[in-house]
């Protein structure tokens, strides 16, 4: 930059092809950079791919993190780290975020469900794990969420 703005100052014929030859350098060199700090995160989440479409399949159930990391063929502190890294959580708490999705959905699409059949449906061993999760993801127990939303559908009929 301070060799675009030295050549800028210095009133020479062509200075804008200067400046514009020195600025496209700039950018290569910015872009290479980029591009070699980039690959290490696109690699992680293509490395996980498999991983969370595993998730996205199995969240009904119990999974294990041993589980998970053989989808992959790394050792579960690996997967740890792939996670850390990658999403900016521990491979559980996807778990659970999904289940709380899962779960959200359940209450969208058959409201008389109970709190203990939604819990068991998502992978929840009981329901008051499933509420302590649920507190936790989304600020409001799981009966409050499907109060609030099902007084804003009834609005929105109207």
């Amino acid at each position: 930059m301070k060799n675009i703005y030295a050549v800028a100052i210095t009133g020479r014929p062509f200075v804008g092809m200067e400046c514009s030859k020195l600025l496209y350098a700039f950018l290569l060199d910015l872009m290479r950079n980029v591009w070699t700090s980039a690959p290490s995160a696109t690699h992680s989440y293509l490395k996980l791919h498999p991983v969370i479409q595993f998730i996205e399949a199995n969240c009904h159930r119990a999974i294990t993190i041993d589980e998970m990391a053989s989808c992959i063929g790394v050792s579960a502190q690996y997967l740890c780290h792939l996670f850390k890294i990658t999403l900016k959580m521990r491979p559980m708490e996807y778990v659970n975020r999904e289940r709380i999705n899962r779960s959200k959905e359940w209450m969208f699409l058959e409201p008389s469900l109970r709190m203990q059949e939604i819990a068991s449906r998502t992978g929840f061993d009981n329901a008051s794990y499933f509420s302590s999760v649920f507190k936790k993801v989304e600020r409001m127990s799981p009966e409050q969420f499907k109060k609030f939303h099902r007084a804003i559908s009834q609005k929105s009929k109207l």
